[in-house]
């Protein structure tokens, strides 16, 4: 299982700059090891219920924790942490046409900085969904992490935090485990039952 959820993390490790990848790449290796855990441990409706309940919770937690710890290591690794100030914050409303033929409000804020040590301009940062980030405004300052290569999108160091993304991992896995050890103790008592039945064979009339 432990080996199957690094899958993620090496795909936003080797991929940051398409998040999308590694939370696509996530969400299956999440599936595949919850339902199989699921599967194997349990045959009883009540026992699927109480064991589908923390594997589905810890299935949330994995999606979570891998689709970001990758890019966030790798983020800062590459990137280096530069002192701007924030020149600019636009709020953007849209309206969009969905699929059933209405629409819905888009909203989109980008934040555009100036270098404090008189660097090269970074590129904006595009942050959507209505609110912007915590703390960020016009006229302040923050920090910056910028890959020198290029290869990575500059981000707040604010954001990137893979300390807390490997934290929600191990709750994740965590929680499988808690639901794993019931049902492998479940089955074991099965096992055995069936065991000392064949064992014994059928009863003499």
């Amino acid at each position: 299982m432990a080996l199957l959820m690094a899958v993620p993390v090496a795909v936003g490790f080797l991929i940051p700059h398409n998040r999308n990848v590694s939370i696509i790449v996530a969400i299956a290796a999440c599936i595949i090891v919850c339902f199989t855990t699921w599967i194997a441990l349990t045959t009883g409706w009540l026992s699927r219920i109480l064991t589908g309940i923390p594997i589905g919770l810890a299935g949330l937690f994995l999606m979570a924790g891998t689709a970001d710890l990758g890019p966030d290591m790798a983020l800062e690794s590459a990137g280096e942490p530069v002192e701007v100030l924030v020149t600019d914050v636009t709020r953007k409303v849209e309206r969009r046409r969905n699929t059933e033929g209405g629409s819905r409000q888009v909203v989109t804020y980008t934040y555009t900085f100036t270098r404090l040590d008189g660097g090269p301009q970074p590129e904006p940062l595009i942050y959507r969904g209505d609110g912007g980030y915590d703390g960020v405004y016009e006229g302040g300052r923050t920090t910056l992490l910028i890959d020198p290569s290029g290869r990575l999108e500059n981000q707040l160091a604010s954001e990137v935090d893979s300390t807390t993304s490997l934290s929600i991992v191990i709750v994740g896995m965590v929680l499988l485990y808690l639901a794993w050890l019931p049902g492998c103790l479940t089955y074991a008592r099965r096992s055995a039952r069936r065991s000392g039945k064949a064992a014994t064979g059928p009863h003499p009339r």
